[in-house]
């Protein structure tokens, strides 16, 4: 369990994400190092953009990693104030897959193609968060026949 710093603009996941100096340049990479009950601070500037599909999976029931939307300006560590803006885009035919137990926060999740949320035994929880989806064909998609998916 860690506080994780993500941020597009000078972020790298060769960083271990301890810092703004040193943020995650991904989403995917920053949930994997918060661990179980970490949290992510999303820059309220980050735009994450993908032509490849994307999955976004972490947390434990009982330990939920949290993905907060922060103003980073003056670089306060641990933010203290929530400011939405944090993005994640996929273009193209590529599909935004979220699975475990995550809590999103000021956060929007866009994709050409589809939204899914999907996995054995998943809770996502979305405050103040935005679902877009920019091709003409998308799906927005929570569980499956096989699968307890909450959101």
């Amino acid at each position: 369990m860690a506080d994780i710093y993500l941020r597009s603009s000078d972020g790298s996941d060769g960083d271990d994400g301890s810092t703004w100096a040193l943020a995650k340049a991904t989403l995917a990479a920053a949930i994997t190092a918060a661990g179980a009950g970490g949290r992510v601070f999303v820059s309220d500037n980050h735009a994450e953009s993908a032509a490849s599909g994307k999955t976004l999976s972490g947390g434990t029931i009982n330990a939920p990693v949290q993905i907060l939307s922060v103003n980073d300006s003056g670089n306060p560590e641990p933010p203290t104030a929530i400011l939405a803006g944090g993005t994640v885009t996929t273009t193209g035919a590529n599909d935004i897959t979220v699975r475990g137990y995550l809590h999103f926060v000021g956060i929007t999740l866009s994709s050409a193609q589809n939204i899914l949320f999907t996995g054995a035994e998943s809770k996502i929880t979305m405050q103040s968060s935005t679902l877009n989806l920019s091709g003409a064909t998308g799906n927005i998609s929570i569980g499956s026949s096989d699968t307890d998916t909450n959101l």
